[in-house]
């Protein structure tokens, strides 16, 4: 659990930084969004674009999860907490793209700690009403490539919505 909240503390003391030292001009190189239920889990993630060219762009991402368990007979299933970095590359011009990535996570599951590697293929895309809206979505397949533990429940696909600054 303490290194859930150190994570997690992290992630905000990360996400002030980048609020300080906002590059100029018009494009927004950060995203903060909420995502699920991939892999059954809800995920807080923070996006930073590391690079860009014409038609793609590098992006990373640190993420933390979690999915609540159930401790009634006869599951007794622990809660599942989950960290996961995420490197891709974005395909597209504007306002749309496609999302090609992969990300490993490290899931904390009761008294077991295991390892995950898993794919992302999706499509994103950004809302733009006005100046001060600048709004993210995404919908994508996310496959388990490699994984050490089985769980009980394991749905591949993912939605989220979120901001960029």
């Amino acid at each position: 659990m303490r290194w859930i909240k150190g994570i997690a503390l992290l992630i905000l003391i990360a996400l002030g930084a980048n609020l300080n030292a906002q590059s100029s001009g018009d494009t927004l190189n950060n995203i903060i969004y909420v995502t699920g239920p991939r892999q059954g889990l809800y995920h807080l993630k923070y996006e930073r674009r590391l690079l860009k060219f014409k038609w793609t762009q590098t992006i990373a991402s640190i993420g933390i999860g979690y999915m609540p368990g159930e401790v009634e007979p006869p599951r007794n299933d622990p809660s599942d907490f989950i960290i996961t970095p995420e490197i891709a590359q974005l395909f597209g011009t504007n306002r749309t793209f496609l999302e090609l990535g992969i990300e490993p996570s490290i899931n904390f599951y009761g008294n077991v700690t295991y390892v995950d590697l898993n794919a992302i293929i999706g499509i994103r895309g950004r809302i733009t009403k006005n100046e001060m809206t600048n709004g993210f979505w995404h919908l994508g397949y996310n496959p388990r490539l490699f994984y050490s533990h089985t769980l009980h429940f394991d749905l591949p696909i993912y939605f989220g919505f979120g901001q960029y600054f």
